[in-house]
């Protein structure tokens, strides 16, 4: 058996020495044979020949157009379609509300000079009408206060701005519940009547109490302050036992007078 492998190994060993020793051989060199110059000589050739002959045809001279005037009368065609060029649009600009060339003239604001009466004289507003104090001037009164006559009461009376059946018992000197009860009405409802209600004024009985809400001396005068009180009536009602057609005439004043705030209305001569 050792000679086996003995011998196996000295052959394989003298197998390798023959490989080192065998002369190395070169590759053979690949034969290339070139290809021409251009293949697709011959067919640009043809192209461009084609090309000259159809442009020859067309007559195409060297483009002498201005570029400027072209682009606004040239009319192109694209995939056999005409597009004729769209003339600018160009917008004036308006001016807007706010700008100094179109400002609105304003209203200037009415101020009045207020008047300083002298002794004697009462301001009045003549035309009866004088809003923010604008119009009033200074007279003189001539007439005298006369109270309401005890006894001069009529059958009904119909409620005028600012008034209520309270101060009409008080100037009519009756008594305030007869009057709501003759005119159908509850004390919840003698605020909140509104001008025009009828009351029915009871021929007997008196106001119990002091009639006046308001001292009004010789030459007391009232000034308006806009609670209630821009008519007659509703200052004959501040102090209860005036009549308003009295202020009427010691104020040189229609009945039917609207009061200006500030306005100083005369209650006694």
């Amino acid at each position: 058996m050792r000679k086996q492998l003995l011998l196996t190994g000295i052959l394989m060993i003298a197998f390798a020495l023959s490989a080192c020793t065998r002369p190395y051989a070169a590759p053979e060199a690949l034969a290339i044979t070139p290809s021409p110059a251009d293949v697709f000589a011959d067919q640009k050739s043809a192209t461009m020949d084609a090309l000259r002959t159809e442009r020859a045809s067309q007559n195409l001279a060297p483009s002498t157009v201005n570029p400027t005037a072209a682009a606004e009368t040239l009319v192109a065609t694209l995939n056999s379609t005409a597009i004729t060029p769209v003339t600018q649009i160009t917008f004036t600009s308006t001016p807007q509300i706010g700008d100094q060339s179109t400002l609105l003239p304003t209203t200037p604001a009415v101020v009045c000079t207020p008047v300083a009466c002298a002794p004697g004289q009462v301001l009045v507003c003549p035309s009866g009408d004088c809003p923010g104090g604008c119009g009033m001037a200074c007279t003189v009164p001539t007439a005298t206060f006369t109270p309401v006559p005890v006894g001069a009461r009529p059958a009904t009376y119909a409620l005028q701005k600012y008034e209520h059946p309270y101060c009409i018992a008080r100037r009519f000197n009756v008594n305030p519940d007869d009057v709501l009860a003759l005119s159908g009405l509850s004390r919840e409802q003698a605020y909140s009547l509104p001008t025009g209600t009828i009351l029915t004024i009871p021929q007997s009985g008196s106001f119990p109490g002091d009639r006046a809400l308001k001292p009004h001396p010789s030459g007391a005068t009232y000034t308006v302050t806009g609670n209630d009180d821009t008519t007659l009536y509703g200052v004959a009602c501040m102090f209860g036992d005036v009549d308003p057609g009295t202020l009427a005439t010691l104020n040189n004043l229609p009945l039917s007078a609207t009061l200006s705030i500030g306005q100083v209305i005369k209650i006694q001569p």
